[in-house]
C-alpha cells in the first residue's frame, strides 16, 4: 500500500466515528507527510517556517498518533473477542515455511539489511499469542523497556528535547 492508499483508508475508517473525525484528522496526515517528503527530500532554506500556521506540531502529531492508536487497541479487543466467543478452540500460526524475514528487511540502495531483533520480538509473538491479541497485552513491561531502550541516546545527556524512552515509553499506548 502507497502512503496515500494508508491515508485515504484512515479517513474512511474515522468517517465511522463522524464526519468531523475525518474532516479534523485526515488533512493533517496529509499535511504531516508533506512535511516529511519535503523535509526528506528537498529542504527549503526557510526550513519549517514555509508551511506557516499549517505547521504540524510534535503535539499535534503525539495526539492524532495516540488516537489512532487507541482506535487500534479497540479494533484489537473486539477482533480478540469475537474470535474467542465464536472460534474458541481455533489457533494462528506461521506457515510450515517461515516468511516473516521479509517483513523485517529494510531495503536500501547500497544493501538489504535484516533486523534481527524485530525478528527475535516477532517470533516470540507468533509462539506466545495464537489468536488475535490487544495491544496492551502486547505491550509487557520487558519488552516495551527493551524496545525503547534501542532508541535512546547514547551519552548520559538530558536534553528535554530529545526522545528519551524513560520519559516517554507511554507517549502513544498509555498502559501503565
Amino acid at each position: 500500500m502507497t502512503h496515500n492508499n494508508i491515508l485515504n483508508l484512515t479517513g474512511d475508517k474515522l468517517k465511522r466515528l463522524g464526519q468531523r473525525h475525518e474532516v479534523t484528522v485526515k488533512p493533517r496526515l496529509l499535511a504531516a507527510k508533506d512535511q516529511r517528503e519535503l523535509f526528506s527530500y528537498r529542504f527549503p532554506s526557510t526550513a519549517l517556517r514555509i508551511f506557516g500556521d499549517d505547521i504540524v506540531s510534535v503535539d499535534e502529531a503525539i495526539d492524532i498518533a495516540r488516537l489512532l492508536t487507541d482506535l487500534a487497541q479497540i479494533n484489537l479487543a473486539c477482533l480478540e473477542s469475537r474470535v474467542g466467543r465464536y472460534h474458541p478452540k481455533r489457533r494462528f500460526g506461521l506457515l510450515d515455511v517461515d516468511d516473516m524475514w521479509h517483513t523485517m528487511q529494510y531495503d536500501v540502495v547500497t544493501a538489504s539489511l535484516i533486523d534481527d531483533e524485530d525478528y527475535s520480538r516477532v517470533a516470540y509473538f507468533v509462539r506466545k499469542y495464537t489468536g488475535p491479541t490487544c495491544l496492551g497485552a502486547l505491550a509487557t513491561d520487558g519488552l516495551v523497556d527493551e524496545f525503547f531502550s534501542a532508541w535512546s541516546p547514547l551519552n548520559d545527556i538530558d536534553d528535554e528535547g530529545a526522545f528519551n524512552a524513560d520519559r516517554q515509553c507511554n507517549l502513544l499506548l498509555d498502559i501503565w
